[in-house]
């Protein structure tokens, strides 16, 4: 496994939460992520404010997704705190504070089933 700790600049403010999550599920969407899932979990953890869940349908796409969103999210300041896994485990989770961001092969989706533990079914958006 590989972890990426970002230093912190405390001199730039972060976006909010809520837009980091919009912005990284745009950015998803856009490259072709399925089954993206936005929770709310801020009522349920401490942890972060949201969850994006998506699929991706093989180890090259989650590579895709992992240096969109890196690009994209730093582009309106969102820093990277850590990213966990890797695109050839199936499972690839980042965090940026408020917002964790996990990416899924179909086949990990389906084994650890996060979108029962997470309740993915009532996602504050979903995108097929």
């Amino acid at each position: 496994m590989r972890h990426i700790t970002t230093p912190i600049d405390l001199e730039t403010p972060e976006p909010s939460s809520w837009i980091q999550a919009n912005t990284a599920a745009e950015l998803a969407y856009e490259i072709q992520a399925r089954e993206v899932a936005l929770c709310d979990i801020s009522s349920w953890t401490a942890i972060a404010d949201y969850f994006l869940v998506m699929t991706a349908d093989n180890a090259r796409q989650i590579s895709a997704i992992d240096e969109t969103l890196i690009k994209g999210m730093d582009s309106i300041g969102a820093h990277l705190y850590r990213r966990e896994g890797s695109a050839d485990s199936g499972w690839l989770v980042m965090d940026f504070g408020g917002l964790v961001v996990h990416i899924f092969s179909s086949h990990t989706r389906t084994y650890y089933r996060v979108d029962a533990l997470w309740n993915t079914h009532n996602a504050l958006l979903t995108m097929q």
